[in-house]
């Protein structure tokens, strides 16, 4: 599945999705985001918000 992370307001990442990040959202409810791992480690060091409401990080296997 393709990384559902949004680099601006009209573009998503086209990087193929690494892991699942399970977050709580604003109405105490648990969102999960497929996200590639550089997405990933952008929102988790750049954003306070995505890091505070992180609840598990789930890591997808690859196929090779």
């Amino acid at each position: 599945m393709r990384c559902q992370n949004s680099t601006d307001v009209n573009r998503r990442c086209n990087r193929t999705a690494s892991k699942i990040a399970i977050v709580k959202d604003v109405i105490e409810k648990q969102s999960k985001i497929w996200i590639c791992d550089n997405c990933f480690d952008e929102k988790l060091y750049n954003n306070k918000s995505f890091k505070d409401h992180l609840i598990k990080v789930v890591k997808l296997n690859s196929k090779k």
